[in-house]
């Protein structure tokens, strides 16, 4: 014998049928989010990421060489995270900041976006790097400020440049930096307007970006030597 469903039978059935479809809509509509979600970042992790010739770079200058011939894998170097690494909004980043101790040498990458720096303007661009350090004796100075007297010019050593279509890499080295971590403060300039011959004034003038890159309560680490090329 058929069995003849009621009208509450099908009113039953088709609030289950329509519980259904919604549930299974809604789920899809979860799994398309989450795979748009994910397909997003991977996108952005590949158009963003730094280029893989610049993952453990060093610049083997002279004095990197001469320390490393001297210490080898005992190397002592520091990678330093900068408190805040952007500056002009998202224009510039700085990345991979190491000292490298034994040798005086100071390094970092500096991002610059493409689409907020014109390649002629990047060409023009002057970097300052100042070292500024506590003068400890200066009794008249009971708040230990960075003694302006006290600041060591900076060495533009070399670099290596790198461009993708989003952003353009530029690896600073700068020798004969010596850092006190307890009294010493480290600033980068990036100066607009290139001049002959440069003072503190001049590029604290020109500057159309600046970075504290470290000072006392800037947290570092060590890095093993062994993974750089540095042999």
């Amino acid at each position: 014998m058929k069995y003849r469903y009621s009208d509450d039978d099908r009113t039953v059935y088709d609030e289950k049928k329509k519980k259904f479809y919604i549930g299974s809509v809604l789920k899809w509509t979860v799994y398309i989010v989450c795979i748009f979600i994910l397909a997003t970042v991977i996108f952005r992790l590949i158009t963003t990421g730094e280029p893989k010739e610049l993952k453990n770079y060093i610049i083997k200058s002279g004095s990197v060489q001469r320390a490393y011939a001297e210490h080898k894998d005992a190397l002592l170097i520091y990678s330093i995270s900068v408190r805040n690494p952007f500056a002009v909004g998202d224009t510039f980043f700085l990345d991979n900041v190491y000292y490298i101790e034994n040798a005086g040498n100071f390094q970092l990458t500096l991002r610059s976006k493409n689409s907020r720096t014109e390649k002629t303007e990047r060409e023009n661009f002057g970097y300052w790097l100042k070292v500024s350090k506590i003068n400890t004796e200066n009794t008249e100075n009971p708040e230990n400020e960075y003694d302006i007297s006290d600041i060591s010019e900076p060495v533009y050593a070399g670099y290596f440049e790198k461009n993708t279509a989003r952003y353009n890499y530029l690896v600073m080295s700068f020798d004969n930096v010596e850092i006190d971590y307890a009294n010493t403060k480290i600033e980068l300039y990036i100066i607009g307007r290139t001049r002959d011959v440069y003072t503190e004034e001049d590029a604290i003038e020109d500057a159309i970006a600046r970075f504290t890159i470290f000072d006392v309560n800037t947290p570092k680490s060590k890095v093993q030597a062994k993974i750089f090329d540095l042999g």
